[in-house]
């Protein structure tokens, strides 16, 4: 089994905004005057970045011997190779988009997992995708 995950990187910096946005508010409590306002966008950036960095981190992408085992915070989809249809790849400026349709429905996944290309180039080669060019 391989597991690919989001890049470190990127779970790392997402933490690290949301701790920054941590100190920023105990700065609000020291400070006086603070308009509530400035606590409640302290607050939202909290709660963005932190539940951004649980997404980050709680999302995996795992071949199997049977298939593709997609997992997110609090989701779980399994699509078999055999079930794989096609997987069509999409260039944009900030990141590449890869959906891998199947007879289940799709999966997708970009370029800021780890590894994001042999990902791809194994869901096809498994699913017997390569045979038909």
């Amino acid at each position: 089994m391989e597991v690919f995950r989001p890049r470190g990187w990127l779970r790392t910096t997402v933490f690290g905004a949301a701790s920054f946005w941590v100190l920023v508010l105990a700065a609000l409590f020291v400070a006086r005057g603070v308009p509530a306002a400035a606590f409640a966008g302290a607050l939202f950036f909290i709660a963005f970045f932190g539940g951004l960095g649980v997404f980050y981190q709680k999302s995996s992408i795992a071949l199997t011997e049977g298939g593709i085992d997609v997992r997110g915070v609090a989701s779980h989809k399994r699509v078999r190779y055999a079930d794989v249809l096609r997987v069509e790849v999409t260039s944009g400026f900030i990141q590449t988009t890869y959906v891998v349709y199947s007879r289940g429905g799709f999966v997708h996944f970009t370029s800021w997992f780890g590894g994001h290309r042999r990902l791809a180039a194994l869901v096809v080669e498994r699913a017997g995708l390569d045979r038909e060019a």
